[in-house]
């Protein structure tokens, strides 16, 4: 077997034996935004509005 194939089988062996990637959390929009089109989200101080649009896609804006 030649290096970079080693190389290549220890890399493939080592990401294979990785314990599974974290999944984050799931919030549906529907939970989020009640009713409403619109909301504010502080982050460290900045406000940003996360609001649905008329196509129903979803815009964030600072």
């Amino acid at each position: 077997m030649m290096k970079t194939e080693q190389s290549q089988k220890g890399l493939h062996d080592a990401l294979s034996s990785e314990p599974p990637a974290h999944t984050p959390p799931m919030v549906s929009s529907e939970t989020l935004f009640g009713m409403e089109r619109e909301m504010v989200i502080v982050h460290k101080g900045s406000r940003y509005r996360l609001r649905i649009t008329r196509q129903d896609k979803l815009i964030l804006t600072k």
